[in-house]
C-alpha cells in the first residue's frame, strides 16, 4: 500500500515539476514580449506644409497657366488672373472652374510632385489704342486638403500659416 501510494506521489511530482518548467518556460517569453524595446537612430524629414510653382508659357495671345505640387502634401489649387482695363482675358482648361469671387479652382487634388491641369487664358488686346506691352498676371494660391469626420477631402481656403509654420490669428 505504501508502495502505491509512494508510485503515486512520484508521478503527481513529476507532473507538478513538468508543468512547472513548461510554465517557467512560457513566461520568460512573455515577458520577453511584454518588456522588449529597440532604440532607433536617425531621422528622416517630413514636410507637412503645401508649397507651389507656378508654371506660365506665352504662346501668341494666350498665356498657358499650370500649377505644380513641390510641397510635400496633398493640396487644392486656385488661381486669380488680373490684366489691364483694355484687354480682354477668356479662360478654359480641363478641371478649371470659375467661381464668383473671381478665382479659377482646380477640381481635382494636386499630389506632391503632380501638376493642375493646363488653364489657357486667351488674350485680346486693345482695339481702340496703340498699345504694343500689356501684363497678365496671375496669382495663384494653394491649401492643404482636409478630411471631415466621414473621410471626405475638402479645402479650407481661409486657413492661413505663417512662415514658422504655426496657424495665424
Amino acid at each position: 500500500m505504501k508502495r502505491k501510494k509512494l508510485h503515486v506521489f512520484g508521478i503527481t511530482l513529476l507532473a507538478v515539476l513538468a508543468l512547472v518548467m513548461v510554465s517557467a518556460w512560457t513566461v520568460k517569453t512573455s515577458l520577453a514580449y511584454f518588456t522588449t524595446y529597440e532604440t532607433a537612430k536617425g531621422s528622416h524629414e517630413l514636410a507637412l506644409s503645401t508649397q507651389t510653382t507656378l508654371h506660365e508659357e506665352i504662346k501668341g495671345m494666350e498665356k498657358h497657366v499650370s500649377v505644380e505640387n513641390t510641397g510635400g502634401i496633398d493640396c487644392y489649387v486656385r488661381v486669380k488672373i488680373f490684366a489691364g482695363s483694355t484687354v480682354k482675358l477668356s479662360c478654359a482648361g480641363d478641371g478649371w472652374s470659375q467661381k464668383e469671387d473671381g478665382y479659377w479652382y482646380y477640381k481635382d487634388i494636386v499630389a506632391p510632385g503632380a501638376s493642375a491641369g493646363t488653364l489657357v487664358v486667351s488674350i485680346t488686346g486693345p482695339e481702340d489704342e496703340d498699345v504694343e506691352t500689356f501684363n497678365v498676371v496671375v496669382i495663384q494660391e494653394c491649401t492643404p486638403v482636409l478630411y471631415d469626420e466621414d473621410g471626405n477631402a475638402y479645402p479650407d481656403w481661409t486657413l492661413s500659416l505663417d512662415v514658422a509654420g504655426k496657424e495665424a490669428s
